[in-house]
């Protein structure tokens, strides 16, 4: 699979959240609550703002680059629904953990005198969960392809090499019922699906 997109999808939104941090930690002279909690979310909002507009694109990318696909490509209100729904992976709700995100910076910030490592950590942090759900939206726009073109089953691929986890390695050349696909079983799994 061409893991192109998503890598360059990442990659955008990490830089674009590197120069939203660094802006918002000089805009904060006083770390107090007036200063912090505005400051604070209106960062969250921004960067929320910049992945969603990103995983729309890189959404429809990975529906038109899939081997079958149909007409009707993501749009918004799919993305939305997609990240507004429970991740078994990830373990949580995209717009929660942005809130949860939110609130661990502002704790650290009001909290702690080391506020430039409580910048890095928070970045660290946004920049995990924008992998990860780049890797969902980039799986979900594909199995949409399929599912919009007919496909009923699909195949479970590995990247073949020796990080390959012990369940990933079980299901390797698998076929699974489009509707019945199992969850990944871990964060940055390297897995794809071809349709069958």
């Amino acid at each position: 699979m061409d893991w192109k997109p998503t890598d360059s999808a990442i990659r955008l939104l990490n830089r674009r959240a590197i120069r939203r941090f660094e802006k918002a930690s000089r805009q904060i002279t006083q770390f107090d609550e007036l200063n912090v909690m505005p400051a604070c979310k209106q960062l969250y909002q921004d960067i929320a703002k910049d992945n969603q507009k990103v995983f729309l694109e890189l959404a429809k990318k990975c529906y038109q680059d899939a081997e079958v696909h149909g007409k009707e490509k993501p749009d918004r209100a799919w993305l939305l629904a997609l990240l507004a729904g429970y991740s078994a992976v990830t373990g949580y709700v995209y717009e929660h953990e942005i809130d949860r995100k939110r609130a661990y910076l502002e704790e650290g910030l009001l909290s702690r005198t080391n506020h430039k490592n409580e910048f890095r950590r928070a970045l660290r942090y946004w920049s995990d969960m924008t992998y990860q759900y780049a890797d969902d939206v980039t799986d979900s726009a594909r199995i949409k392809a399929f599912t919009d073109a007919g496909v009923e089953q699909v195949q479970w691929h590995t990247a073949g090499d020796e990080k390959v986890c012990q369940v990933c390695r079980e299901r390797n050349g698998e076929i699974y019922p489009i509707d019945n696909i199992p969850d990944k079983p871990h964060r940055k799994c390297r897995c794809w699906l071809t349709p069958v």
